[in-house]
């Protein structure tokens, strides 16, 4: 990026000696400290607001659209829009048409900003079928590493021709794309092709699909899958042979069941997917893998994962089934929910949830998240001893995470909260748990248990405990936030 260097003889330059520096000082800065930069003397201001220009600049309406054109446009232009590196136009989806005036604005902000490498536009495809001028421009942004065309609501339905054909006519390669949804039946199955055909260096992938017919096309960078589907669910096979090199996959299925009594489609489901597996037609590892109880058991898959997230699944209401779940899929990292219910007891775990083929590979991460009910009593210090004890207890778990922060009904399509009274009232009881006496017992029972991570929702940050032990008997000390989230990450990287 190309600067005018400022006249040495000004005090300002001389207080910094090199320019340059002054601009390394800049990148450091928070953002509201940079703008106030650009107001302390004229040699600062162009260097700083280029350097918050060339920060994340989220847009929610059309008027700050117009706003930042005339900024940009006011000097130096180009030199300006250059500097735009990550634009996020949030327009909410029932905003009315924009004056013309507006949509000159936008698709020239646009064609200025030649150096985008991130660009999120909610609602695209209707935004690409009010100003058709975007279905040219953004195709020409070659420098484009990220594009989120996604939704704030999910709607299964075709998206306009203008919006697939500027999708597939992208001269930028992108490393991550996520669409709204694909189209529907063959229509669906060509975009696929034509897709793959553009974007070869593609590694993360999100999309809806009401219905996911075979493509006969691979995908064969995508390491990162994030899929929703309608009522049908795809083959293992065709999910497979589509993505055969995924390595993170999340899946979002609006169909439901009680997975104790599954339904006759989604047994013979499950069994066609068993057969997948046994001709290896299915993934043979996973680093990450995301869905819903009903989709799991359809899935049937069998293959190691190193982390693996049960979203709608409680333990304590599906024993067996998590287990058998768990024990095959033998992760080394287990996000869970239990939900907080009386009588909190200690309770029989099956070792399967933890421990696999015979006692040779065990779960090492354990995320657990409570769910709370209006209509229950909320526990005290002693409860959630007693609920993780038994959970703990039977375990070789080293990292332990409970997060007692999302306070959502468990099964609530719709993430309704609850209501305000029980809210202010489980914040009160959850503030006066004993979190150092919950780390000490806990540490107890559990002899490999090294690190632990409390999250109450009425405390402003997470803390960390670190337990060593002296002659089998554990001593635990508390970190600051700031190396307990360094140690956490460095686990989490190194976790096999």
């Amino acid at each position: 990026m190309e600067h005018s260097t400022p006249d040495c003889t000004s005090p300002a330059t001389c207080a910094f000696g090199n320019w340059d520096i002054f601009r390394l000082i800049l990148t450091y800065l928070p953002t509201r400290d940079v703008l106030q930069m650009s107001y302390i003397a004229r040699e600062f201001r162009e260097d700083a607001l280029r350097e918050r220009l060339a920060r994340h600049i989220h847009i929610k309406a059309y008027s700050q659209v117009s706003s930042l054109y005339r900024f940009i446009s006011s000097s130096n232009s180009a030199g300006r829009l250059a500097c735009v590196r990550a634009l996020t136009f949030a327009f909410p989806l029932t905003l009315k048409l924009p004056p013309n005036v507006h949509k000159d604005e936008l698709a020239g902000l646009l064609e200025g900003c030649k150096n985008l490498r991130y660009l999120e536009i909610l609602h695209c495809d209707q935004l690409i079928s009010e100003n058709p001028r975007l279905s040219t421009i953004i195709p020409s942004l070659a420098k484009l590493h990220t594009f989120d065309a996604s939704r704030t609501v999910i709607l299964l339905t075709d998206p306009s021709i203008a919006f697939t054909r500027m999708i597939t006519s992208l001269r930028s390669t992108l490393d991550k794309l996520r669409l709204p949804c694909i189209p529907l039946k063959d229509k669906g199955a060509r975009f696929l092709q034509d897709l793959a055909a553009t974007q070869t260096h593609l590694r993360r992938l999100s999309f809806a699909a009401y219905q996911f017919l075979p493509a006969s096309v691979s995908f064969p960078s995508v390491v990162s899958l994030t899929i929703t589907l309608g009522y049908e669910c795809p083959r293992l096979r065709d999910l497979y042979r589509t993505f055969p090199n995924a390595r993170e996959i999340s899946v979002n299925w609006r169909s439901d069941f009680d997975v104790t009594k599954p339904p006759e489609d989604a047994i013979a489901a499950r069994h066609l997917a068993e057969e997948d597996c046994g001709r290896g037609d299915a993934w043979r590892s996973l680093d990450m893998l995301s869905a819903p109880s009903a989709y799991l058991y359809v899935f049937a898959l069998n293959c190691p994962t190193r982390r693996l997230v049960l979203r709608d699944l409680d333990i304590w209401r599906r024993p067996n089934y998590a287990a058998d779940l768990v024990s095959r899929l033998r992760p080394r990292q287990l996000d869970v929910i239990v939900e907080c219910k009386p009588p909190f007891a200690v309770r029989h775990v099956d070792p399967r949830l933890f421990i696999y083929d015979g006692g040779s590979s065990a779960l090492a991460h354990l995320y657990a998240k409570m769910l709370f009910f209006p209509i229950a009593t909320v526990p005290n210090t002693r409860d959630v001893i007693n609920i993780f004890r038994s959970i703990l207890s039977v375990s070789r778990v080293e990292l332990f995470h409970l997060d007692l922060h999302d306070a959502v009904p468990i099964g609530d399509p719709y993430n309704a909260p609850l209501p305000t009274s029980f809210q202010l009232e489980l914040a009160k009881h959850t503030a006066a748990i004993d979190l150092t006496a919950v780390v000490r017992e806990l540490a107890e029972c559990c002899t490999s248990l090294r690190i632990v991570i409390m999250n109450i929702d009425a405390r402003p940050d997470s803390r960390y405990w670190i337990v060593t032990r002296d002659q089998g008997r554990p001593h635990i000390e508390e970190l600051d936030p700031y190396y307990g989230r360094r140690l956490v990450a460095r686990e989490e990287e190194h976790l096999q």
